[in-house]
């Protein structure tokens, strides 16, 4: 009778679950499928805003962090300056890199970490907007389609100063393929092609993956 009654406890567990995960992709479906007029959006959403975030920032399962240089910090703090830019329902985003040096100096980078370039349009979804953006463009980041490495050449001595280990082919299974307009191709990490971002406006302040984004204030001509 207990084993009986076990069971049944868990199909309804599963039966709700399974509820549950429909109920939720019908709900982001239909925000999905229904673009905001620019009569949706406030007038006063429009802006431009920024932020920053650690660059090559990840976390495995066991919640141990890791991020670009993270060895050198906090003498060195590498980061991504987001510049988000919002016109009714379009939206670009630009991520340059930046250094923070000991003494709270501010750098800018010219290749450390890539600069990328997206741009997509915002959905209404109840109080909320989804962000759908893509890459358009980028610079010093990725790697270029893969080529065998040149044969090892020996000199008279025997002796030759590139080794087979100096060429490992990367996994691209982890990879994701970029054209170019110009038809070049290039490999980026998984998950850099495409983003989806949860935002919210309150009181007159952009939050985006629940990350404050500031506004950056135009100059009055």
């Amino acid at each position: 009778m207990l084993k009986s009654k076990k069971k049944t406890l868990q199909f309804t567990y599963h039966k709700c679950f399974d509820y549950l995960a429909f109920t939720c992709l019908l709900l982001i479906g239909s925000c999905k499928q229904q673009p905001a007029k620019p009569s949706q959006f406030f007038s006063s959403l429009n802006g431009s805003y920024f932020a920053f975030e650690l660059i090559d920032l990840r976390i495995d399962s066991l919640g141990s962090i890791d991020f670009y240089t993270k060895e050198k910090w906090p003498v060195e703090k590498w980061y991504y300056k987001v510049g988000v830019t919002i016109k009714d329902s379009l939206i670009t985003i630009e991520k340059s890199p930046v250094v923070i040096d000991s003494t709270g100096q501010l750098g800018y980078s010219a290749s450390d970490g890539g600069f990328l370039y997206y741009a997509g349009k915002l959905v209404k979804c109840g109080n909320n907007y989804i962000a759908n953006i893509r890459l358009f463009d980028c610079d010093y980041i990725g790697i270029s389609p893969w080529q065998a490495p040149p044969k090892i050449v020996y000199d008279e001595n025997g002796k030759n100063t590139i080794t087979k280990e100096s060429f490992i082919k990367p996994d691209m299974l982890n990879y994701d393929t970029f054209v170019f307009k110009v038809g070049d191709t290039l490999f980026l990490a998984k998950g850099t092609l495409k983003k989806d971002f949860i935002l919210r406006f309150e009181n007159n302040e952009l939050w985006v993956n629940n990350e404050r984004f500031y506004r950056i204030k135009q100059i009055a001509k």
